[in-house]
């Protein structure tokens, strides 16, 4: 099986990868909007998710929600401070830069099967 997804592999990735450049052609001049990563890094990623980066949680939200109207589904990652193994730690956040793209990120749909 894995020698299968194996021969598969640059195929699949090329794919993903022009789905990501669609992606990023079409949001590039969105304004409010700031797409991540550069053309270079694009080329050379794997792609599992395709994240886009809003003002603050609630236009991301906002965003969210309308997509989820036209069965468009997105998702977001928590800070990882907030997971549970962190509770020890305490809730305290000693990395604001994260907090902060937490609150404004937001992951577009993104599969070989995209055209």
């Amino acid at each position: 099986m894995a020698r299968a997804h194996l021969d598969a592999l640059d195929e699949k990735l090329a794919r993903l990868r022009a789905t990501v450049a669609r992606y990023r052609e079409r949001l590039a001049d969105l304004d409010g909007v700031t797409v991540p990563f550069t053309d270079e890094e694009v080329g050379r990623g794997g792609h599992f998710a395709f994240p886009v980066v809003v003002g603050d949680r609630v236009e991301r939200d906002r965003i969210r929600a309308r997509l989820t109207e036209r069965g468009i589904q997105t998702t977001f990652y928590p800070v990882i401070t907030d997971l549970a193994v962190y509770e020890r730690a305490g809730r305290e956040h000693p990395c604001p830069h994260a907090v902060d793209f937490s609150a404004r990120h937001m992951a577009m749909p993104l599969a070989t099967v995209m055209t």
